[in-house]
């Protein structure tokens, strides 16, 4: 977009008049806009007065727009190490200089630090060594000519490795935990099964409770009318008769 500002007349050198142009607009105030500026519309604009001769020129140099081709990538690092930043752009030849200023939020970075901390190259790629947490931040790689600026960010994040081997660690105390709370539960509960499935006689208090002893022997009588039989299969006769074991009360 260019800007002039006169009276009344604005012509170019080939002295054809810029309203008629359907780019140009005319201001209130005798400025007239350009829009949509090309190459073509270098070269030398007059501003003059009518019926006099008072008239002002000024030359118009259309420049190509400053590009960033590779900006800066989002990185994630681990904290101690180091990592790179591109800024690749081009500038129109014609354009006398251009500047690159790298930036970390709002501050501006440079590669004169005593420890090395930022290394701008030639290229006008950053470095940043000795990651740290205060690293983390938005950084901002800005191209400055003489008609334009342009601005690409990337975002560092550092890693601690220390906090993660931490987490890991209360991971893995945490499973160990609950795995011996599940295997005293298990050897709780198996015994308290097993108790449960013993068989005992008497009443339900546990009281008046009786040995039962199985042996294939003759008990010795406490009654002269008590009367036992053998059930041992070798101290049987085909002929012996058996009978049930009767008590007298």
């Amino acid at each position: 977009m260019f800007w002039l500002t006169a009276t009344l007349h604005h012509m170019r050198q080939d002295t054809v008049p810029l309203l008629s142009d359907p780019r140009v607009s005319l201001e209130p105030s005798g400025t007239i806009k350009l829009s949509s500026v090309s190459h073509n519309d270098s070269g030398l604009y007059t501003c003059s007065r009518e019926n006099t001769n008072i008239s002002i020129t000024a030359e118009l140099q259309v420049f190509n727009r400053t590009v960033i081709l590779t900006g800066p990538q989002d990185v994630r690092a681990l904290r101690g190490t180091s990592v790179l930043l591109d800024c690749c752009f081009v500038v129109d030849p014609r354009l006398s200089g251009y500047q690159v200023v790298w930036r970390k939020g709002d501050q501006k970075l440079s590669d004169s630090s005593v420890d090395e901390k930022y290394t701008i190259f030639d290229n006008s790629t950053l470095r940043v060594t000795d990651l740290q947490l205060n690293d983390t931040a938005e950084y901002s790689c800005e191209v400055i000519t003489d008609v334009d600026k342009v601005t690409a960010h990337a975002s560092i994040t550092i890693i601690d490795p220390d906090r993660f081997s931490t987490k890991n660690w209360l991971i893995r105390t945490t499973c160990t935990i609950g795995l011996l709370v599940l295997i005293v539960f298990i050897i709780t509960w198996c015994k308290d099964s097993e108790y449960r499935g013993l068989r005992t006689r008497g009443n339900s208090e546990g009281t008046n409770m009786e040995d039962v002893h199985y042996e294939n022997c003759t008990p010795g009588s406490t009654r002269d009318d008590s009367t036992y039989q053998s059930l041992h299969p070798a101290a049987r006769d085909q002929d012996q008769t058996y009978s049930t074991l009767t008590h007298h009360t």
